[in-house]
């Protein structure tokens, strides 16, 4: 997630260089106020795992290779939600076409059966999948879309940057996990960073 947090500062400057959209500094360091919040966030649940992960700096490289793809992905379709082009109609046709992508690699890798398998014999997990596939998928880009069609790219993908933010709460009443005050203090400091997006 700190790896994908990088997507915001990608984005604008690929939003920068190939749509030509200006950001005052106002927003610029309200992205990153948010970005380092953020940070200060992930870091302090997860800096303890770098030494024990051998597979730590592959996983880094990997979420750099998401954090790319995600920035670039918002900047075309940005692109191609010129006018009033309907979000959610953007949406499906990412969908289908990650979709098809994802099973042809499932039918090339011959893990096509065993997946479909898996599926037809876990019926609650298939449930749990389908209802984070609507909210997730559906809901969450559909609503990036029209994010992105609204606003400026660095802005948007800066609002999305915040999951970590938000899942701190969650994970404290559900799963019983705790954090220290420095988890505490990034999520204030990216709070911070988002009102100042608004407010500017």
């Amino acid at each position: 997630m700190l790896m994908m947090s990088l997507a915001p500062i990608i984005a604008t400057l690929l939003a920068w260089i190939f749509l030509g959209e200006q950001m005052q500094w106002e927003k610029v360091f309200g992205i990153l106020l948010t970005l380092a919040g953020v940070a200060w966030v992930v870091l302090e649940r997860n800096g303890a795992n770098k030494a024990s992960n051998p597979d730590y700096t592959r996983g880094i490289l990997y979420g750099l290779g998401g954090a790319i793809g995600q920035a670039a992905g918002l900047v075309l379709a940005k692109n191609g939600l010129g006018g009033e082009f309907s979000p959610i109609s953007a949406n499906i046709i990412r969908m289908i076409t990650a979709a098809v992508v994802m099973w042809a690699i499932t039918f090339i890798q011959g893990q096509a059966k065993s997946t479909a398998q898996t599926l037809l014999q876990n019926r609650r997990g298939m449930l749990f999948i389908l209802l984070g596939s609507f909210a997730g998928p559906f809901l969450g880009v559909s609503f990036s879309m029209l994010a992105i069609q609204r606003a400026e790219v660095g802005v948007a993908s800066t609002l999305m940057a915040l999951p970590p933010v938000f899942l701190l709460p969650v994970s404290y009443v559900v799963f019983k996990e705790r954090y220290g005050w420095g988890a505490i203090a990034g999520t204030f400091v990216a709070i911070a960073g988002v009102a100042m997006l608004f407010l500017v």
